[in-house]
């Protein structure tokens, strides 16, 4: 009787800690700013200034997401880079990312020789 009432204690500690650990994540993951609110001067554009403080680990990118190279990103350059990269990664081509092939474009990502420059 003891084993089996400390066995259901520690069960409901650990999955409570698991539920808390959770929805601490869950209110302190950081949500990616979305692209008005990067547009500080409201000109439905990024400047690479605004583009770089909004997206700091993206700031190389930003000539291959300025389609037109002028020096501006719109929200269509910003989509229709997401979509071809997203189109690059569904290797089946049903629409959507699976985790095997996120895990594959990964590991293809990591052993790349211009990812290990």
């Amino acid at each position: 009787m003891k084993k089996s009432t400390i066995i259901i204690a520690v069960l409901g500690l650990v999955l409570s800690s698991s539920a808390y650990a959770d929805v601490v994540f869950a209110k302190t993951a950081k949500k990616r700013p979305s692209f008005a609110e990067c547009d500080k001067n409201g000109d439905g554009t990024l400047s690479h200034e605004e583009f770089t403080a909004c997206y700091p680990h993206s700031a190389k990118k930003f000539a291959e997401i300025d389609a037109n190279g002028d020096g501006q990103v719109t929200k269509e350059e910003a989509k229709a880079f997401h979509a071809a990269k997203k189109a690059a990664v569904d290797t089946n081509k049903d629409g959507s990312v699976s985790k095997e092939e996120a895990k594959a474009h990964r590991a293809k990502k990591a052993t790349s020789p211009k990812h290990n420059q």
